[in-house]
């Protein structure tokens, strides 16, 4: 927890440290995103095992995608700024829900997948700049916080053991402490988005992100308690995923061409 902590901290100094470099800030104005974000997620597994059985499953799992899909609102300060390059910058929390998936692929016969489908709570800070009106250049961070997590096994073999519990296909809160000792997911994202201004203060918001999803650890006392044949020295995954965001902006000034509303 004490270095989720000192990550938040860094994104907040980093965010303040950009605010103060724009010296030339002439006002502020609310900034409000509502965003539906849509892509593909690529888990990448780390796993250290050693096997006491010839359990062929665990030994060649391997790295898998599946698709991601949340609802986000973002809310800050828009600053009007003279520079040459950008036209404003707007400090923005941003909270919501956000799917998460870890994918995983091990060989029994054919390479079988499966996907932990995580609920989370989306919670961080993004500054964007603002070229122009019309595009917007963003950087971000915070957490994703699993509260519970639907499981897809995709064989209908249930004696086939993927290399990690199944739980009747659901997790809870609760089992999600027990079986990780990650309790949350830390990102950082990347995005840019265009805006068409439908009035001074209301757009629409087509744009692309990508996001690292850093390490979530599983808790291997766990683990080894449920494959007694294997030894779990430890077992983590982190994610890439990218995608399209679309949404509505709302708050933020439009283009010089329209005649503003003072």
């Amino acid at each position: 927890m004490l270095c989720i902590k000192k990550y938040v901290i860094k994104i907040v100094l980093t965010i303040a440290f950009l605010l103060y470099s724009f010296t030339s800030v002439l006002f502020a104005e609310i900034d409000f995103n509502f965003i539906v974000p849509f892509g593909y997620n690529y888990t990448f597994s780390d796993m250290k095992i050693t096997s006491q059985a010839s359990y062929v499953s665990l030994i060649t799992s391997k790295d898998s995608s599946y698709y991601e899909a949340g609802v986000q609102s973002q809310i800050g300060y828009n600053f009007h700024i003279k520079n040459s390059i950008f036209k404003s910058i707007s400090v923005m929390a941003e909270v919501g829900y956000q799917l998460s998936p870890m994918s995983t692929s091990y060989y029994n016969n054919g390479y079988i997948t499966n996907n932990v489908l995580f609920h989370t709570l989306h919670i961080g800070l993004i500054q964007k700049f603002y070229v122009l009106d019309n595009l917007s250049l963003g950087i971000g961070g915070g957490i994703r916080i699993p509260f519970s997590a639907d499981i897809i096994k995709n064989d209908e073999n249930k004696a086939i053991v993927p290399p990690f519990p199944i739980n009747d296909g659901k997790y809870d809160y609760n089992y999600i402490k027990s079986l990780f000792d990650s309790r949350v997911i830390p990102y950082i994202k990347l995005t840019l988005d265009s805006y068409i201004f439908f009035n001074d203060f209301t757009a629409l918001l087509i744009g692309f992100y990508f996001t690292y999803n850093m390490d979530m650890k599983f808790n291997t006392d766990k683990l080894n308690s449920y494959f007694p044949q294997e030894n779990y020295h430890s077992y983590s995954y982190s994610s890439v995923s990218f995608g399209i965001n679309i949404g509505l902006s709302i708050g933020r000034k439009g283009s010089n061409k329209i005649k503003r509303i003072e």
